[in-house]
């Protein structure tokens, strides 16, 4: 019997999927911001209390910087990996503007969207 190459991609797909292979998902990302009061070291220090308290090893806790004109690095966020859920939070302060950013990644999206509600809960329903 001769099959259309069409056919037979699809019986190897239907026979792959009968199988049970796993179908792999791409990486999730969920973003947010926020409106920020107080100074920058204040709106980093709160965030880091965030962190903590959404379970992040206070370890894998670690600041971002950004070059500034004059070639300072200046802190303007944390970012914490999950040591046992392959997800990445960052949080960025803009004091000046009064506008915070909050990103949370990671390769499992049921996971991932779950740490976004835990930290979306503690941030922005103080």
């Amino acid at each position: 019997m001769k099959l259309s190459i069409r056919k037979s991609y699809f019986l190897t797909i239907l026979g792959l999927l009968a199988m049970g292979t796993p179908v792999l998902a791409g990486p999730s990302l969920y973003v947010d911001s926020l409106k920020v009061d107080g100074s920058q070291s204040e709106c980093l220090e709160n965030f880091k209390v965030d962190l903590l308290r959404a379970g992040f090893d206070r370890d894998l806790i670690v600041p971002t910087t950004y070059t500034d004109k004059s070639g300072k690095k200046v802190q303007d966020g944390w970012e914490a990996d999950s040591s046992d859920e392959n997800i990445t939070v960052g949080v960025e302060c803009d004091s000046r503007n009064g506008i915070g950013a909050v990103a949370v990644s990671g390769s499992n999206a049921e996971r991932t969207y779950k740490m976004y509600g835990k930290v979306f809960d503690i941030i922005f329903k103080k």
